[in-house]
């Protein structure tokens, strides 16, 4: 599913640059730096913030910033889990969460969406993309299927307690983010949406 994630990853991008030209940007649980290069091309002026609480993930993502040849002086890493990481209220115009919430739980997701919520400032956007599930039918059945499988993998492999997606849109919606703008895609099993912070 590699290909279809980074589509899903990329898929508000454009919309996100016909709207603004974000300065101070926080992107949380980036992995291996594919989003993140794509990210500075378009940029580059952005002052970024990667939280990621993998040491591995992090030296990943900089090795592909050092082999796509794109300086890393205005990108800092923090090696640590959101929740626990000491970010600035009000310090960010941009939030960038990308299959990222799917990790967790409910109570920790809203917690996640809040804690981030105070790093926005004034009119900030907020990237977001994720697994869903389709309302009916037998799209339902295959994603239901295809999460079983993944958050089994995960857990056995990476030790991911989650074993459901949490109702993030809902979550983001009660915090009270605006979206502009959603497209679902891979059978609608993944999506991708641009929010309002105001």
């Amino acid at each position: 599913m590699g290909t279809r994630l980074q589509r899903a990853r990329m898929g508000q991008l454009a919309r996100l640059a016909a709207l603004t030209s974000p300065q101070r940007v926080l992107i949380v649980g980036e992995g291996e730096g594919s989003f993140l290069c794509a990210f500075v091309r378009r940029f580059p002026q952005a002052a970024i913030t990667v939280v990621d609480p993998s040491a591995g993930m992090v030296a990943r993502s900089q090795a592909r910033l050092r082999k796509a040849g794109l300086g890393a002086q205005r990108i800092e890493f923090v090696v640590q889990a959101l929740l626990e990481a000491p970010l600035p209220e009000a310090g960010f115009d941009l939030i960038v969460t990308l299959f990222f919430f799917d990790n967790f739980e409910n109570a920790v997701m809203r917690q996640s969406v809040a804690k981030l919520r105070t790093c926005a400032g004034g009119q900030a956007y907020w990237l977001l993309a994720d697994f869903c599930l389709p309302d009916a039918g037998w799209r339902r059945l295959r994603a239901k299927l295809w999460l079983k499988i993944l958050y089994r993998f995960f857990g056995v492999f990476a030790g991911l307690t989650a074993r459901e997606l949490p109702d993030t849109e809902a979550g983001m919606e009660a915090a009270g983010c605006q979206r502009l703008a959603r497209q679902a895609s891979c059978g609608d099993m993944l999506f991708s949406a641009l929010y309002r912070i105001s």
